[in-house]
């Protein structure tokens, strides 16, 4: 890059910004965002990926915006067409630019990098800013291409509905983006962030799913609510700033560039830049206090100090692991899954089958209680059961790599009594970090949705007994040693989980056939579910004779 004097240097030299150092860090933030790991947290993707995990964002949003589009094309009119699509450009980039805040916006390690350059706080934030906006741009292309060009041919569009979209749409994306700047640069983003990034991070995926499901229901029970309900929407979406822009995109792709729309355009432009120019400042402050003596340098006192040697497991530890050892297999597995956002974005979304189908089943009506009616409407209940335990292997599977993989000779070489105990307190804390809180959320789900919490009680614990074996099963048949001992590379997390994958999900199909004719009577469904405990007791005994087999040959090689 030449490092020549350039069109725009008197003006950034006129708002005390350096411009080689501005040219050249912003040059090293494109080249380095489009080649490395940014937007990794909201795909999964990791720094080694084929494909930038950019792209897979710019993919996502794009299928988002185009599954909206083509669903509610002629169903409603081009305000409400508006706003859908300006509501989930701004849901789409709010969980971008959170997710991705530290590396797109503010990244401490800047400071070990160019701390000891000449670089001003305001240099380095119009440069950050800078960097930022042509994502944010990006993005918003995505997002905004096809709702702008699919609403150009409603039946109620004016001629101007493109270019008025497009220009609505752009203040949306800038409003966001710096209010989010704004926020997360004065409250701090510390611990609270690390805890809304995970939360947020498939927000997309979400929206995917979201309107791909809704889609099919609305179908299945006709559009005529949808059309009354974009007719004539509650009183309060009004008061949402999305309306009040589907509503001058409307008058305006009707009446064109008369003096009120242009009024109002420039009034959002306006308040677009001021709020931009607020961002710019609170990120050349927040840069200024990472500096050595700045304001975000002060001494921190390390609370509830652990005594070394031992682990502080909490509540839950103490709750379902039994012993030392076991407590100590709970403890990391439940702490790799805390600090580790690679291992819970490989985890979370294989429930989305079975989350899917249990608020399908409750939308279409298809949610019958097996021990109240026996025809197919109790198909997808009790393929709920089916769906979690086929979540296991991949997830057990996911629990032998860590970022952190040469600690595990600590393990190894620790003189432990009963060394299997130690994958006994993974499988519980597995089961315990993310099946049980599915299994309640079923339980909840099909207590609302049957009236009946008796039932719902019964059959989450078939659905218990089921995912118990099932995770027995999977901790022998997977893992080939003690956990997180693999280093991560592409392509491993998929691993030799196919025979194992595949025994699960067919036993627990044939269990679930067994459950659907059991479920007739109580004396059947009483012998099937005491055969499944029974059946849990040998399998329970039978792996962890495997497990002691297996790490006896693991110390010994």
């Amino acid at each position: 890059m030449s490092q020549g004097p350039g069109r725009l240097d008197p003006l950034l030299a006129r708002l005390d910004v350096q411009p080689r150092p501005f040219r050249a860090f912003l040059w090293a933030l494109m080249t380095m965002d489009l080649r490395g790991f940014h937007y990794g947290k909201a795909t999964g993707t990791g720094a080694n990926a084929t494909i930038s995990p950019l792209f897979w964002v710019v993919g996502q949003f794009l299928t988002a915006s185009l599954l909206l589009s083509a669903f509610l094309f002629a169903r409603v009119d081009a305000t409400f067409f508006a706003f859908a699509g300006l509501v989930t450009a701004v849901l789409c980039l709010f969980s971008a630019v959170v997710v991705e805040f530290n590396e797109a916006a503010l990244d401490p390690r800047d400071r070990t990098v160019i701390g000891h350059r000449p670089l001003t706080p305001r240099t380095y934030a119009a440069a950050r800013m800078g960097n930022f906006l042509f994502y944010v741009a990006l993005l918003g292309c995505a997002l905004s291409v096809f709702p702008a060009v699919v609403g150009g041919f409603l039946r109620d569009a004016g001629p101007f509905y493109v270019p008025a979209y497009l220009w609505a749409s752009l203040l949306a994306c800038l409003a966001t983006a710096s209010l989010v700047i704004l926020v997360l640069t004065t409250i701090g983003a510390d611990a609270p962030l690390e805890s809304a990034q995970s939360v947020l991070a498939w927000t997309q995926i979400v929206l995917i799913l979201l309107v791909f499901y809704g889609a099919q229901l609305v179908v299945r029970k006709g559009t005529s609510d949808l059309a009354l309900f974009a007719a004539d929407p509650p009183g309060w979406v009004g008061w949402l700033p999305p309306m009040w822009l589907a509503r001058w995109v409307d008058l305006a792709a009707r009446e064109g560039p008369t003096p009120g729309v242009l009024s109002f355009a420039a009034a959002g432009a306006l308040a677009a830049l001021l709020l931009l120019a607020a961002a710019v400042f609170q990120l050349g402050r927040a840069y200024g206090n990472l500096q050595v003596g700045g304001a975000a340098w002060r001494r921190v006192a390390l609370p509830h100090p652990v005594r070394p040697g031992s682990v502080s497991g909490g509540l839950l530890t103490r709750l379902f692991a039994r012993g030392r050892i076991e407590g100590a297999g709970f403890w990391l597995t439940r702490t790799h899954f805390a600090r580790d956002p690679e291992l819970k974005m490989r985890s979370w979304p294989l429930f989305s089958m079975a989350g899917g189908a249990a608020l399908l089943a409750v939308a279409t009506g298809n949610c019958g209680d097996p021990l109240r009616v026996s025809d197919a409407s109790a198909v997808l209940p009790i393929a709920v059961i089916a769906l979690l335990a086929s979540a296991l292997p991949p997830i057990v599977q996911n629990v032998s790599f860590s970022r952190d993989s040469e600690a595990v000779f600590l393990l190894e070489s620790a003189p432990l009594a009963d060394s299997a105990r130690i994958l006994t307190g993974v499988r519980k804390a597995v089961l315990v970090t993310l099946f049980y809180p599915a299994l309640l959320a079923l339980f909840a789900l099909l207590a609302w949705a049957w009236r009946d919490p008796l039932h719902a009680l019964l059959h989450t614990g078939v659905a218990w007994l089921v995912v118990e074996g099932a995770a027995r099963w999977s901790m022998v048949s997977v893992l080939r040693g003690y956990p997180f001992r693999e280093a991560m590379v592409r392509g491993a997390t998929m691993g030799p989980i196919v025979l194992a994958s595949g025994v699960v999900t067919g036993a627990a199909s044939t269990l679930g056939l067994v459950h659907f004719f059991a479920a007739r009577s109580p004396a059947g469904f009483g012998a099937f579910a005491g055969g499944l405990a029974l059946a849990l007791l040998l399998l329970d005994r039978w792996s962890a004779a495997r497990t002691r087999a297996l790490l006896g040959r693991v110390q010994r090689g």
